[in-house]
């Protein structure tokens, strides 16, 4: 178990990679201190390694391309019908503040179960708020207020991109404050929505981009089976 001191920033991001700890900041801000931060906090579990009993609370945490990330190693080489057999679980990220990152704020990655998010401030992202990735299943959004996201990426200040040799310049209406990425059976309940880029809420399958990357791997599961009552949505071009 870690306890930070309040009174410091922490500007190295911390690595979280075994089961049945406890990260409390204590409200001290982690923050990089250069503009390539990758990772505020990082739940990484090991390759053929469950991982359970993790708590992340009251940290100050902005400005990283992802403020967090739990994510299971290896995930891309998975075999279809062993997604499962080392699960994470018991994860819980309450009472901090997520704020400012370059992309998304909190992302679920790939098969990750079992996460909690709740009592969060998630607000100023530049990509969603929350992002849960295809086949990541059975986790909790709750309680939470999701302010003013997802304003950079393709968002009203535009995006340079290439085709066919020319160069082109993109607006788009921003991102979502909750992206539900081919991701089932989870329960996002009383959260508050305001003034997110694109909408509340967006529950799609992405067939996977770029089938010619090594980032690519197969999306296997559709956005199904996931309860959503209880909240609040104020402006905003959609709810859900």
């Amino acid at each position: 178990d870690s306890h930070l001191d309040p009174s410091c920033v922490y500007t190295g991001g911390f690595d979280i990679a075994t089961s049945n700890v406890t990260l409390d900041c204590r409200r001290a801000l982690v923050r990089p201190d250069t503009v390539t931060g990758r990772r505020g906090i990082e739940i990484a579990a090991p390759e053929e390694t469950a991982l359970t009993g993790v708590t992340v609370r009251s940290c100050l945490v902005e400005g990283f391309l992802n403020n967090v990330r739990v994510l299971r190693e290896g995930f891309r080489t998975f075999e279809r019908g062993a997604e499962y057999l080392h699960p994470t679980d018991a994860i819980l990220l309450e009472n901090n503040y997520f704020g400012r990152s370059r992309g998304v704020g909190v992302f679920i990655d790939a098969y990750v179960s079992g996460v909690t998010v709740r009592n969060n401030l998630i607000m100023e992202t530049g990509s969603a708020g929350i992002y849960l990735e295809t086949g990541s299943r059975r986790n909790t959004v709750q309680s939470n207020y999701l302010l003013l996201n997802g304003y950079r990426e393709n968002g009203p200040g535009g995006q340079p991109f290439s085709l066919g040799g020319l160069d082109f310049w993109f607006w788009g209406v921003g991102r979502e404050g909750i992206a539900v990425d081919g991701s089932y059976e989870n329960t996002v309940r009383d959260n508050v929505f305001a003034g997110n880029s694109a909408g509340g809420i967006f529950l799609y399958k992405n067939c996977g981009e770029f089938p010619e990357s090594p980032r690519y791997f197969e999306r296997r599961f559709p956005s199904d089976r996931n309860l959503i009552e209880g909240n609040t949505f104020w402006g905003g071009r959609n709810s859900i």
